[in-house]
């Protein structure tokens, strides 16, 4: 079985590129929220927030 490989690049705690193979969604959840819209915003299951994005091939 072919491993699929998910290729994130950060610099200075900023996601700058992500690279996604097809098929493949990636989701970052980022909880460094200080100064972020509240609308933004969504909670976890231990009621923390954090700001998610989600990368997929365009599909």
């Amino acid at each position: 079985m072919k491993l699929l490989t998910v290729r994130v690049t950060v610099e200075g705690g900023v996601v700058q590129h992500v690279e996604v193979p097809k098929g493949v969604a990636v989701i970052l959840a980022d909880y460094d929220v200080d100064g972020t819209d509240s609308d933004d915003l969504k909670t976890d299951d231990n009621g923390d927030q954090f700001c998610e994005s989600i990368w997929n091939h365009g599909e």
